[in-house]
């Protein structure tokens, strides 16, 4: 059970509101059929409505709720009563604890409002989960592999030609937008995005959402037939027609449903269904045979979906490719280290197949030899130094300038740009893991 307490304008003035809810399994009394949902108010014929003004006020003091500051409008959601349900551990299933509960809620944060949370969206969401005083670490939908297709493909939707609309000829014509984004599947996936992922394994799906920019839900396609590449699709429906998808939601907003629609809210729905079904197939490319090497697409990008966006080399004496210790250079390691903020992303140019990532350099006081240096790892995640043919750094592109740098390693001043390209070859029908190692140069 919960209780909803509201400041918000309404006509102009602001108003309180307050209001209880409940969801329980259905159940049938002297033959009618009830749903199991139960509110809590103030009966008006045979709707309860909400408590308003000094009466919501009256109640939300008594039950201990938050106060709202002079002028402060929004929702406090208490929660009275909850059944935390239970998760599955193989073949045994256990009751759901609170500290799992707070990041089950975390998780379904991240599936379901992803188009609020993402940097340069107006009234940006800034979600935050915390469980007896420790928070629930929420990364940025944008910066995890299982999202940035379905972020990526949300901003093409704002981009002329980069979107599809469906063919109408009535009003309203732009029923919706629709665009796709292919990337590579994760390796392992996110252990919090896990915990409430409406679906399993590689995305071949489209999120759907309305004008409100919530996602309604995840509607599948066909599979990539490479099972380490997915894609991601939104499908956004028209200002002019979300007042027919709103009709076609259940109580639980979590579907379009075209029972019960007819007419032009019956045509625009079914329209939407369609489209988005037909359109949520993998582009499969036609390549060149002198381009399609071994390493390119096929088993490389199976084996490549487990590049980790990770960078270390904070400790004297790691290990370089060949299985020795760096002793050729004297001063010590920074503890600062780069990070990756855009990719891997799989490329093929002038017939390599290479991964590519943007690496930001932190603003270091001092001159810094950073070396990028890619481990190659087999099934299991075993890191292998010497034993396969090594990986190859090609080399650095600057974004700032587009100046290149060939090889594995750049020098950077302390009013060099921070943001730089790095590519990277990678050896037939493997993975790579890119890690950094930072140096004062002597």
């Amino acid at each position: 059970m919960i209780v909803a307490d509201s400041r918000c304008i309404f006509r102009g003035k602001p108003q309180r509101r307050l209001i209880g809810a409940a969801m329980g399994d259905g159940f049938q009394d002297k033959g009618v059929r009830y749903t199991g949902r139960h509110w809590l108010g103030v009966l008006e014929g045979e709707i309860a409505q909400a408590l308003v003004d000094d009466d919501a006020e009256e109640m939300a003091t008594a039950l201990g709720l938050p106060r709202f500051a002079e002028g402060q409008t929004g929702t406090t959601v208490a929660i009275i009563d909850i059944d935390l349900g239970a998760v599955r551990n193989g073949d045994v299933e256990q009751e759901r604890t609170p500290e799992s509960a707070a990041e089950f809620i975390a998780s379904t944060m991240l599936w379901n409002l992803w188009p609020k949370m993402i940097d340069g969206v107006e009234n940006r969401l800034r979600c935050s989960v915390k469980f007896e005083g420790f928070s629930v670490q929420i990364p940025d939908p944008a910066a995890t592999i299982e999202l940035k297709p379905f972020v990526d493909a949300y901003r093409k939707l704002s981009l002329n030609g980069e979107y599809d609309v469906p063919a109408r000829r009535a009003k309203p014509q732009e029923i919706g937008r629709f665009a796709k984004v292919e990337s590579m599947a994760p390796i392992k996936q996110n252990y919090l995005l896990s915990l409430a992922a409406p679906f399993s394994g590689a995305a071949h799906h489209c999120a759907r959402m309305r004008q409100a920019d919530l996602v309604v839900n995840y509607v599948s396609g066909d599979p990539h037939p490479d099972e380490a590449i997915q894609y991601g699709a939104v499908f956004k429906a028209g200002i002019d027609a979300d007042r027919y998808f709103s009709d076609a939601e259940p109580p639980t907003h979590d579907d379009w449903v075209t029972s019960g629609l007819h007419g032009t809210a019956l045509g625009v729905v079914r329209l939407g269904a369609t489209y988005v079904k037909s359109k949520l197939k993998p582009s499969v490319r036609d390549v060149d045979a002198d381009l399609h090497h071994e390493a390119a697409l096929a088993p490389l990008a199976g084996r490549l979906s487990g590049l980790v966006a990770g960078a270390s080399g904070d400790g004297a004496g790691q290990p370089s490719r060949n299985g020795s210790r760096r002793s050729g250079r004297s001063g010590s390691r920074s503890a600062v280290k780069p990070r990756i903020v855009e990719g891997p992303q799989l490329i093929v140019r002038g017939g390599d197949a290479l991964v590519v990532a943007t690496v930001e350099l932190p603003a270091w006081p001092t001159t810094k030899l950073v070396v990028a240096e890619p481990i190659v790892v087999i099934d299991g995640g075993i890191e292998l130094r010497g034993l396969l043919e090594p990986a190859e750094v090609v080399g650095w592109v600057c974004l700032e300038t587009g100046e290149h740098r060939v090889g594995s390693q750049i020098s950077v001043g302390r009013a060099d740009p921070r943001k730089w390209v790095v590519s990277v070859r990678p050896p037939r029908d493997a993975v790579v893991r890119l890690t950094f190692v930072v140096e004062d140069e002597s």
